[in-house]
């Protein structure tokens, strides 16, 4: 980004913030009632969803993977227990650790993540070892009890799928029967640590022998113990900031070819009612100085354009105010344009209604990445052609 984008993006996370701080203040005014009926507690839930959804797109990642860990409680252990008082403790905890970061980061004072991640391994949640995503699937493999855990969250918040395993030899056999877009391995593991792992990898003719691979350790040498012609793409250093470098890198290998205008499309319609979300896309695609976006905030707007002009693509938001994202992919598919369905829940895009158009390229899960978001629309249109 140049260096007034960049201006006017900090601008855009300084108001999240102050926002931020606003709805953790309700939440908590809200959770310290303990008057928490299914009504409430929906209340309770979309806070939190929709502080997780801002930080992401914001790029605080930390808060945003926060917030994911609180959403979990409140899905798994809060919704058939309302009147659990030790569940309630639970939440104020977690509203105490926002409050308590998203301070910091207004008064840009350092964050020991690493405190947060221990406070919330407490918890004991339930984990899926396999989630569903829509920007690629990714094999975590880490043995700790909190590293693994902390990943896949902080990735499935920017919409990918994942798998997590602790288990090195098992992550091999995944490897080489699956297949993946990446790979992210912490070093030690047993009974086939990182190194072998990526070795074993790379040097093998199997499915995934050319995806991007990650290595989570405590020193970027850790590299030289890889044989030279078998090193990873990244070494991510586990430090207080290695979610967000682990994000940063995993989008950058993704998004290596986006700068290659000429595969992309140049005309985007974004049709989303949200001017904040708009304003992010701008912002999001504005170093790309050949690419013309234009907004529509509902079916007509969106018809309108169309008609005037036909876009190489069209962005299309699934929550609108009068109407749904199916309804208008319905209302403009007869103009044959590509689209990609924007949505905070996948689940909530009609996929099997979908899924044989010719127009439909899928779906990038909200909240997106400002600086990998058009390498994603070009990935999806490129494919197309």
């Amino acid at each position: 980004m140049s260096v007034n984008i960049d201006k006017e993006f900090e601008e855009l996370r300084k108001d999240f913030l102050y926002h931020a701080e606003d709805l953790t203040l309700k939440l908590n005014s809200i959770i310290s009632n303990q008057d928490l009926d299914k009504e409430t507690f929906k209340e309770v839930f979309r806070i939190v969803h929709s502080l997780k959804g801002g930080a992401a797109s914001h790029e605080f990642t930390n808060l945003s993977t926060i917030c994911h860990h609180f959403e979990d409680f409140l899905t798994l252990k809060l919704v058939d227990d309302l009147q659990n008082n030790e569940h309630y403790e639970t939440c104020l905890k977690f509203t105490d650790i926002l409050e308590e970061v998203i301070k910091k980061k207004i008064k840009g004072e350092e964050i020991l993540f690493s405190k947060y991640i221990e406070q919330i391994s407490y918890l004991n949640l339930p984990e899926a070892e396999t989630s569903q995503g829509f920007k690629g699937q990714i094999l975590v493999v880490d043995n700790t009890k909190t590293i693994g855990s902390i990943v896949k969250k902080s990735l499935e918040d920017t919409g990918y799928a994942c798998t997590l395993t602790k288990n090195g030899l098992v992550a091999f056999n995944k490897l080489v029967t699956k297949k993946f877009d990446a790979l992210i391995s912490s070093i030690n593991l047993s009974p086939f640590d990182g190194i072998s792992l990526v070795t074993a990898l790379r040097s093998t003719n199997n499915i995934n022998a050319d995806i991007p691979t990650l290595v989570i350790s405590a020193s970027k040498n850790i590299v030289e113990r890889f044989p030279k012609d078998y090193r990873p793409n990244k070494v991510v250093v586990k430090d207080e900031q290695f979610i967000e470098n682990l994000n940063h890198s995993l989008e950058d290998l993704f998004s290596a070819q986006s700068n290659d205008l000429t595969v992309g499309p140049k005309n985007i319609l974004y049709v989303e009612d949200d001017p904040k979300m708009q304003k992010l896309m701008q912002l999001s695609l504005k170093k790309y100085g050949e690419v013309k976006l234009n907004f529509a905030e509902d079916k007509k707007t969106a018809l309108n354009i169309i008609e005037n002009k036909v876009p190489d693509i069209v962005l299309l938001d699934n929550f609108l105010k009068n109407t749904s994202g199916y309804e208008v992919y319905q209302a403009i598919k007869e103009f044959k344009v590509p689209v990609i369905f924007l949505t905070a829940s996948g689940s909530s895009v009609p996929v099997e209604k979908l899924k044989n158009e010719k127009e439909f390229l899928g779906i990038i899960t909200k909240p997106f990445r400002p600086g990998a978001i058009y390498g994603q629309i070009k990935r999806f249109y490129s494919d197309r052609k």
